[in-house]
């Protein structure tokens, strides 16, 4: 097996939501109302500085859990506030060492999708002094 490949095996099985995550989103859906679509959650990678995925990256699941309206364009369930706020988790669980967020949206089904942030690229970018 390659390289690239076991590390492709390795994000598959490492980067995503915890399943206590997955349960509490799924039960928050079942209650929510009907133009919530989903929920977003936290992922913090520390010490992961650069796109490619290392296999063994650790991945700490951020505190907390924002619903997404898909009919809202603004205000606190709109669906870019709601990621931005897991990323904002994300960055909260990284503390003062360096890496990346990321976060999952949890469908109602228990599925989900997960995605890297930039919150954490534009602290590293800030604190270096670049653009």
């Amino acid at each position: 097996m390659s390289e690239q490949h076991a590390a492709a095996i390795d994000m598959r099985e490492r980067l995503r939501p915890s399943g206590e995550q997955v349960r509490v989103a799924t039960a928050m859906l079942a209650a929510a109302a009907d133009s919530i679509c989903c929920v977003a959650v936290g992922l913090a990678l520390p010490g992961k500085t650069r796109g490619i995925w290392d296999a063994g990256q650790a991945v700490e699941h951020a505190e907390g859990f924002w619903l997404a309206d898909r009919d809202a364009w603004d205000g606190a369930f709109a669906y870019h506030c709601a990621t931005h706020q897991a990323e904002l988790a994300a960055l909260r669980q990284l503390g003062s060492r360096p890496g990346q967020t990321g976060y999952a949206i949890i469908r109602h089904d228990g599925s989900w999708s997960v995605w890297e942030g930039f919150v954490g690229d534009e602290r590293d970018r800030a604190r270096s002094g670049s653009r």
